[in-house]
């Protein structure tokens, strides 16, 4: 394709020059950039971008109104955000994220740390523009028809039936884990907003965003759901009704003390260049809970999250795709379904449902033996104690 074409919309002239720099030494990247933020509209008008690099601080800022303009008048056009290091830098951009936009880059919070920022946006911000490059040049996967066009038409419509790729999902499953990068957030939250605060497993998921960013993202969650949803906390026990998010900058796995799970936070080394990383979280369910395990890849780019799933089938887990016509980036769903590592695929309305079906009833109606028919919420009832 031709070059990609970047628009850096931001008022400090040093985070314009920084990222102007890096994205220069791009052979097939051009790059525009202004700091005067009113005229943003026009300069979309006129460079007609593929990508625009916005800057968004707070709900006060001219960015947020920005943004929320852009949306309506470039409905198509691919927005990441740049935003700051801090609370409300996080509260900003994951607003964006759950309206709309493709990923978020984080910038120092003090002006004179942005001297200092260059590494940082050399190493974040390439593979984000070649990700949204893959999805802007794709026509076809192995056969896999991507048309954007195609993907709201009224054949999407709630009575289809789920798409099987394999075989139907079948429990009974003890853990959820859940993986996701760029679109992710969005995804995320319309799964854990359809459980029921009684949902008699735990889930645990890994997103890939940076420090305060997954804090504020369990809070938005907290509020939307009715599990208690969280950042995940070392040794934190898992429970029933219970949703874990791993905390940006660390991983998460999920190890045994005596007979019972918990949670492990540690910064190790990063995996597909990712910290937390889906395929930590992931490898260490398939290890402990083997085919008690169900996994669930969301919209986003990059591999992380391919071998996690592989682990998962190995150990006689399962794992569920969202449906690469309804993942805001479908690049990573894409990829798990063509190495034939998914046994389902869907929306996630459909998902929701689904883990309603397979996971709730079975534990409402089980009579056999292992799993008696007894009050969700005694955490030593054998079924969630043993692994």
């Amino acid at each position: 394709m031709d070059k990609i074409k970047v628009l850096v919309l931001d008022k400090n002239i040093l985070v314009r020059q920084a990222i102007a720099g890096i994205l220069n030494q791009e052979s097939d990247v051009v790059v525009r950039v202004s700091g005067e933020m009113r005229r943003s509209e026009q300069w979309v008008n006129d460079e007609n971008p593929d990508v625009v690099l916005l800057d968004i601080e707070d709900s006060a800022s001219d960015g947020y109104a920005i943004f929320n303009t852009l949306r309506v008048r470039f409905p198509k056009l691919p927005i990441v955000v740049i935003s700051s290091r801090s609370e409300r830098g996080a509260r900003a951009a994951l607003y964006a994220l759950r309206n709309g936009a493709v990923n978020v880059i984080t910038k120092p919070e003090k002006r004179n740390a942005l001297l200092f920022a260059t590494g940082h946006f050399a190493k974040r911000l390439p593979p984000i523009i070649k990700g949204i490059e893959r999805v802007i040049s794709r026509d076809t996967v192995d056969g896999w028809m991507v048309d954007k066009a195609s993907r709201r038409s009224p054949d999407n419509t709630e009575e289809q039936p789920e798409k099987v790729r394999d075989k139907s999902i079948r429990g009974p499953f003890r853990l959820i884990v859940i993986g996701g990068s760029m679109g992710g957030p969005k995804a995320l939250h319309d799964i854990l907003s359809k459980l029921p605060a009684d949902f008699p497993v735990p889930v645990v998921a890994a997103q890939h965003l940076p420090k305060f960013y997954t804090r504020a993202l369990a809070q938005l969650l907290k509020k939307a759901s009715p599990l208690a949803v969280r950042e995940a906390l070392e040794e934190a026990a898992l429970m029933p009704g219970t949703a874990w998010l791993a905390p940006g900058g660390q991983h998460c796995e999920i190890t045994q003390k005596g007979n019972r799970p918990f949670l492990k936070i540690h910064r190790g080394p990063r995996e597909n260049g990712d910290r937390p990383s889906i395929d930590v979280l992931f490898r260490s369910a398939a290890r402990l809970y083997g085919r008690g395990v169900l996994g669930i890849i969301l919209s986003g780019n990059g591999v992380d999250g391919l071998a996690g799933a592989r682990a998962i089938r190995r150990e006689g887990g399962h794992v569920i795709v969202q449906d690469p016509g309804s993942a805001m980036v479908d690049d990573l769903p894409l990829t798990v379904i063509r190495e034939g590592l998914a046994d389902h695929y869907s929306s996630t309305e459909q998902m929701s449902r689904q883990l309603l079906k397979q996971v709730m009833q079975p534990f409402r109606n089980r009579t056999t033996k292992g799993y008696p028919t007894a009050n969700l919420f005694n955490r030593d009832q054998d079924c969630f104690r043993t692994v």
